[in-house]
């Protein structure tokens, strides 16, 4: 226990199997008591996903799953959540819906600790920033002063700037080698 309330994190994701989703998600509400059933409804239709509930895990894209991954962590009613990489290897529209569904649950008084390499999607989802090089933190604040393009160039080897107030990447830093 963290702080009087569960802790939910996105170790063990792995550990899904190919069997329905149902079983999966109800497994995380399993400390929850009689609630278990509510729980798992509530977190597939933040989620968008209550459709998925009678599929087969090893049916699922890798968007869908990661989804289901994040109604698993929902239904364990943690109030924060810590995520390495959500969003990872998902097409654009998939990273911005589960960026969305953890938006709603931080405005929902939840609290995420996520690790990101999508500069744009921490640009435009996160409240703090943490900027983290070689062992060293060079950055902590907000989008706008964390994701500063001569930091986005120092740490990354890219080009970026700000086109009102959004983050864009130009590419890579050329070398004249």
């Amino acid at each position: 226990r963290h702080g009087g309330g569960r802790m939910g994190g996105g170790r063990g994701w792995g550990s899904v199997g190919p069997s329905s989703v149902w079983p999966g998600l109800e497994q995380s509400a399993q400390a929850l008591g009689q609630g278990r059933a509510q729980a798992v409804e509530r977190a597939l239709a933040a989620t968008g996903r209550i459709d998925l509930v009678q599929r087969r895990t090893d049916a699922l894209s890798g968007g869908e799953l990661a989804r289901v991954h994040i109604a698993r962590v929902l239904a364990s009613q943690a109030r924060l959540l810590v995520l390495d990489e959500p969003v990872a290897s998902l097409d654009p529209a998939q990273a911005w819906a589960v960026m969305e569904v953890l938006q709603a649950f931080v405005q929902a008084g939840g609290s995420v600790l996520a690790s990101l390499h999508d500069l744009t999607l921490a640009d435009r989802f996160a409240t703090r920033i943490l900027v983290l090089h070689e062992g060293v933190c060079l950055a902590d604040g907000g989008p706008q002063e964390a994701l500063s393009p001569a930091l986005i160039q120092k740490v990354y080897a890219m080009r970026a700037r700000r086109i009102e107030g959004a983050l864009v990447l130009d590419g890579p830093l050329r070398s004249h080698s």
